[in-house]
């Protein structure tokens, strides 16, 4: 009878786990169930709405700025000069006859990342001697309707157009040739490329000790001003830190969550048995505390018993959850964001120190014209000795469910998130 109750006991126990455990996948993006469990339009429409209404408030946010006294105050942290970090939102208008079916607002995301920008700049000490700026690139300034909105409230500079630094139009490093004159390009990415180039060498002439370049489909993390002010003055103090005491060449803050997965690679691998081996370890010291009456009814006898099924139901769970989930526990505190080498894609959200703008903007205006821009910067970082990194979890989330690079739509999953 009472081996019959324990059964018993322990088929209760397991039930109730599994059911949560496929709530779980049923509600969390990048579960192993996930896209088996949701319809593809569904989601869609989920990442529309989201995208629609997150537009909605970002323009009640600066009609209520327009209200205030100092609507744009980063003129006068400009004329103080000793600016910590330049900010720069790299846009192009969105328009293509694919997306005009799209609800109103729903590309609108220049709107969306510089309200949320210009709140952390405004509100928080770390960022309160930076300043953000817009960087429009689009070869018709005028015609990004948008980014003029915002003209008012943020500094900006067009590569085609004028600016509000007080600066004469850029030219390309060691040359006399002007951005602004070069209207061809041998391929979409040898304009973005130079668009890269031309938006690094304007936040460098406000003359900061770090460049943030963001593109304009990414919003920050709430946790961003906590984290980045950790990173810079503890683990990446030049002065502090022994790993880089020489300096980095960037610091990747966003890659796509669809490649952060559990993998065959030997880290992923490890981070899985790792996790594992904590969870499990966690569970058998939670045994040796429970009261002997309830440690019969649910635990096994034997300590090993219990380490080796609670290691693999933490494993089995980690796989099913998905590693994007599981990094997410990470954000409990900014002592747990991971520093690891950068991975070669994406450019959504990078940090840079003022001494590799020069010459990694050099680098970009050479390379071939084919060569897409994310690539062309780590090949800058592996032609030299500075360490590339990349932060997990990602300080930013990406909103453009339509590129701006060739105007394609992304799967919804990779839209999914809660600010």
């Amino acid at each position: 009878m009472v081996r019959l109750a324990l059964r018993r006991n322990h088929l209760l126990a397991l039930s109730g786990f599994f059911l949560v455990l496929l709530l779980l996948c049923y509600r969390l993006p990048f579960s192993q169930l996930y896209r088996k469990m949701h319809n593809y339009n569904t989601l869609f429409k989920q990442v529309q709405e989201a995208s629609r209404l997150r537009s909605h408030v970002s323009q009640k946010y600066f009609q209520s700025l327009e209200r205030t006294p100092k609507p744009n105050i980063y003129q006068e942290r400009m004329k103080k000069g000793n600016v910590t970090i330049a900010v720069g939102l790299i846009t192009v208008k969105r328009s293509n006859k694919e997306t005009e079916h799209l609800p109103p607002g729903t590309l609108d995301y220049l709107m969306q990342s510089a309200s949320l920008v210009d709140h952390i700049m405004r509100h928080h000490a770390f960022f309160q001697t930076s300043v953000p700026f817009i960087c429009n690139v689009d070869t018709f300034p005028e015609s990004h309707k948008t980014a003029e909105k915002l003209y008012k409230f943020l500094p900006y500079t067009e590569r085609y157009g004028l600016n509000s630094f007080g600066i004469g139009p850029l030219t390309f490093p060691g040359s006399k040739k002007l951005y602004q004159d070069v209207q061809s390009h041998v391929s979409r990415y040898h304009k973005e490329t130079y668009d890269y180039a031309f938006c690094l060498q304007s936040a460098a002439s406000l003359h900061p000790q770090y460049v943030i370049l963001l593109e304009d489909d990414v919003l920050p993390h709430k946790d961003l001003p906590y984290v980045l002010e950790h990173m810079i003055h503890s683990r990446l103090n030049l002065t502090k830190s022994d790993h880089y005491k020489n300096g980095i060449a960037y610091l990747k803050m966003y890659y796509p969550a669809k490649w952060q997965g559990y993998a065959t690679e030997w880290t992923r691998v490890f981070d899985l048995l790792s996790v594992s081996a904590v969870g499990a370890a966690v569970v058998l010291l939670i045994s040796f505390i429970l009261p002997a009456k309830l440690k019969s009814k649910i635990m096994c006898n034997e300590s090993w018993k219990t380490f080796l099924i609670s290691f693999l139901m933490v494993m089995l769970t980690c796989w099913l959850l998905g590693r994007q989930n599981i990094n997410e526990f990470r954000r409990i505190s900014k002592h747990l964001y991971r520093l690891q080498q950068s991975e070669g894609c994406c450019t959504q959200a990078m940090l840079y120190p003022i001494d590799v703008v020069a010459p990694l903007t050099q680098h970009l205006v050479t390379v071939s014209p084919h060569t897409h821009t994310d690539l062309a910067i780590m090949d800058y970082a592996a032609q030299g000795t500075l360490p590339a990194l990349q932060i997990e979890p990602s300080l930013f989330f990406h909103v453009g469910l339509i590129t701006s690079l060739n105007q394609r739509q992304k799967h919804p999953e990779e839209f999914i998130f809660h600010l």
